[in-house]
């Protein structure tokens, strides 16, 4: 009888040590996945930095280019839906909407100088590039906050609704 206790007692310890594990390994896709959902966004963030500098330099807006604020983008979007169910709660979360906001008003600030005036006039090189400035500052703030978000909370992250 003790060999029958034993083995069910071994056996009840690897399945909770097999619990744990997944349990752990489950948080880790958690916070992967969140990880390179927000990598995403920052790409986004940054092709639309690059595709506004490219813009200024050339003097013109691209062709059907449409300014977007920042609720029309796909973090804004994301933001404003899934991620107030995931992180209503979170005081990161909220530090990123003036950073986020911030981004696209100085960027879309300087698209709609070009819009109406074309290339950049010697006067107003000095605003426009203080916006650029301005907009970076914001965008490693918007990133580090990304990053805290996805180390700090993606292992509770509740992926299964979504």
């Amino acid at each position: 009888m003790g060999n029958v206790n034993d083995a069910m007692s071994s056996f009840i310890e690897t399945l909770q040590s097999l619990d744990g594990e997944l349990g752990g390994s489950s948080g880790n896709a958690n916070r992967s996945t969140l990880h390179l959902l927000l990598t995403i966004f920052k790409i986004h963030h940054i092709m639309f930095k690059s595709e506004t500098y490219s813009m200024v330099i050339k003097g013109k807006l691209k062709s059907g280019y449409q300014i977007k604020d920042h609720r029309q983008c796909h973090f804004g979007r994301w933001y404003d839906t899934i991620g107030q169910k995931l992180f209503s709660s979170n005081p990161l979360y909220h530090q990123m909407a003036a950073h986020h906001q911030e981004i696209h008003r100085l960027l879309n600030a300087n698209l709609e100088y070009l819009e109406q005036f074309g290339n950049v006039s010697r006067e107003h090189k000095a605003e426009v590039i203080a916006r650029f400035a301005k907009a970076e500052g914001h965008t490693r703030s918007l990133f580090e906050l990304m990053d805290r978000l996805s180390h700090e909370y993606g292992e509770r992250v509740d992926f299964s609704t979504f």
